[in-house]
């Protein structure tokens, strides 16, 4: 599996929270594979996990999950053509998707 491949397969999944649940464990599974990466996967996991923390127990609306699900997706998308950055853009990248899951999003 590659980060694209993950990519298409949670974007061909609902906008439900187990869809986020499937592309957090793909992430893991990409974390272990690709270990000079790991920091990107585990981002994009947590914020995979965040959406799901987000929305236990709450109605949600389609709007708000599909909103969720395309801002994982432009984040993943951001993603795949770094991995073979330096590491200055990688840092960059990286602090970038710590500040989005800092604001929540």
């Amino acid at each position: 599996m590659s980060i694209e491949s993950a990519i298409s397969a949670f974007r061909s999944r609902s906008a439900a929270p187990a869809a986020f649940e499937a592309f957090g464990e793909d992430c893991a599974a990409l974390a272990r594979r690709d270990p000079l990466n790991a920091g990107f996967y585990v981002m994009l996991g947590l914020l995979a996990r965040s959406f799901t923390e987000r929305s236990e127990g709450r109605p949600l609306t389609a709007a708000a999950a599909h909103e969720a699900k395309a801002h994982l997706i432009e984040q993943a998308e951001r993603v795949a053509p770094a991995l073979g950055l330096g590491p200055e853009a990688k840092l960059a990248l990286l602090n970038d998707l710590a500040h989005a899951l800092a604001a929540g999003r």
